[in-house]
């Protein structure tokens, strides 16, 4: 691993100190004072790491009222994997970092962070298709758009921020085989979702660039002939947005 661009050995526990944001979920994972693995979202991390309880990140300020966390820690694929395959604190012990160093040391030489005595499917990089673009009219075949609602997970009471953004888009009812219409014209669906959202006001009033988004879930319901659309903010190169 690396901190703050600097090659260390993973040898001994930082305690209470960041060492991965996980691009997909936004949680931040960090070792207890018992060197047990912990995993909370951004938005409680955030206080946390403002207040000095957690250690490991920097704070920037990208535009009035918006800050960026950059964690000081940068993980390789197989440290990265080691813990994000690894228990964490949830009521119950989490994996220790004695433990996450063996399946480290494992994965160096098999690549795979699965011990033997475990039996989960090794793990392995995956790499993204590219979709092609074509002629097709979309705007006929997207016959409505609903306007996104900005939304907040259940545990979050801070009014000035949301967690992720839905969106719902309607087809037309008649297309004999609209699924495979959607996933041939997907990446062309989420330019439209994307530019409709930039477009919202409520959205403008946040003043995130759009390109903070990323897509969380992707669904289609065909009774209703309806695609569901849920964003959520990525970190900015493996850090956290603060809203303030």
């Amino acid at each position: 691993m690396k901190i703050n661009g600097i090659k260390v050995e993973m040898d001994h526990c930082l305690k209470n100190h960041v060492y991965l944001v996980d691009d997909k979920t936004r949680s931040v994972y960090y070792f207890d004072d018992n060197e047990k693995l912990n995993s909370i979202p951004e938005w409680e991390a955030v206080p946390l790491l403002k207040n000095g309880i957690l250690t490991g990140m920097r704070r920037e300020q990208y535009s009035p009222g918006i800050y960026l966390w950059h964690p000081e820690v940068q993980l390789d694929k197989i440290e990265k994997a080691a813990i994000l395959t690894s228990q964490v604190r949830n009521g119950m012990n989490g994996c220790s970092f004695k433990r996450i160093k063996q399946k480290i040391a494992y994965g160096r030489k098999t690549g795979s962070v699965d011990l033997p005595d475990q039996s989960k499917r090794p793990w392995s990089p995956k790499t993204k298709k590219s979709l092609l673009n074509s002629e097709f009219d979309l705007e006929r075949f997207i016959t409505k758009i609903d306007r996104p609602t900005m939304e907040r997970d259940v545990d979050n009471h801070n009014t000035k921020t949301f967690d992720f953004i839905r969106m719902h888009m309607y087809i037309l009812t008649y297309e004999t085989d609209p699924m495979n219409i959607i996933k041939t014209y997907k990446k062309d669906i989420l330019m439209m979702a994307l530019d409709r959202i930039e477009q919202t006001r409520s959205f403008k009033r946040y003043g995130i660039p759009i390109n903070f988004l990323k897509l969380d879930k992707f669904t289609y319901c065909d009774n209703q002939k309806m695609i569901e659309l849920l964003f959520v903010l990525k970190p900015i190169s493996g850090g956290l947005v603060e809203l303030s």
